[in-house]
């Protein structure tokens, strides 16, 4: 699992090792039901799968397949989304 997404996930420390393994574990399941062959799993499809099992948010996702891994405000608050923004900021 080398990859930015993973790469991201785990720096961010939004998902564990563990996490992704069982992504990656179902997302071969449902390959399996559907075909014989084996299919490389694209950081697209993993973050889809997370944001399925509710480990993360779609914004969250996104944010990491692009190596993002800012997510901490003052070290006590996961940001799990973004809403808006206006002239003086943005809203999370």
């Amino acid at each position: 699992m080398n990859s930015i997404f993973c790469a991201a996930a785990l720096k961010s420390q939004l998902l564990n090792e563990q996490d992704l393994e069982e992504a990656v574990r179902l997302l071969r399941a449902e390959e399996a039901s559907q075909s014989n062959t084996a299919v490389k799993i694209s950081d697209a499809k993993l973050a889809e799968q997370l944001v399925t099992m509710g480990r993360i948010t779609k914004w969250q996702g996104e944010r990491l397949r692009r190596g993002r891994i800012d997510f901490s405000l003052d070290g006590e608050y996961i940001l799990i989304d973004f809403i808006g923004k206006g002239g003086m900021g943005n809203v999370f």
